[in-house]
């Protein structure tokens, strides 16, 4: 599976409800074996992160996955990124074109699944003792604490 299976984000079969389901699972059992959880949310502002990728990592994400030889879909999205332009309008008035250099469309199912990709990861960045749930951009980490030392996985 190219996604990560544990981001619920307008995935088939997953939802928020998934996400919930999946963790008060986790937390039910780690509570009848009497240890307690620590649980973070850590929620990005969605415009900006959709804003904020970088299109030559995004790219190169794309190349590890595999996704560059398969039927010119590499080329067509590195095209669909490159030279992007846009230009704002307020009523009958438009600014000047801008070219975009980071960020993909908003609104476009293409748009989600590439921020999908780019965010795919992130769930590297943390301890393996730390459970990760993800929705879209909103990330949920839970960890058991079995000892002192636990607490300090986040």
């Amino acid at each position: 599976m190219l996604l990560n299976s544990n981001q619920h984000g307008f995935l088939a079969k997953r939802s928020t409800l998934t996400n919930l389901l999946e963790s008060i699972s986790d937390w039910t059992i780690s509570l009848e074996n009497r240890f307690p959880n620590r649980v973070a949310y850590i929620g990005l502002d969605f415009s900006r992160a959709f804003d904020t990728v970088s299109h030559p990592k995004l790219l190169h994400k794309l190349r590890l996955y595999g996704i560059e030889g398969v039927l010119h879909v590499y080329q067509w999205i590195e095209n669909f990124l490159t030279e992007r332009s846009h230009c704002t309008r307020v009523n009958d008035v438009f600014s000047s074109f801008d070219y975009i250099r980071r960020g993909v469309v908003q609104g476009s199912c293409l748009g989600l699944l590439l921020f999908l990709i780019y965010i795919n990861d992130i769930i590297d960045c943390f301890d393996d003792k730390v459970n990760c749930k993800l929705y879209v951009d909103d990330v949920k980490l839970y960890t058991e604490l079995r000892s002192a030392a636990d607490s300090c996985c986040f």
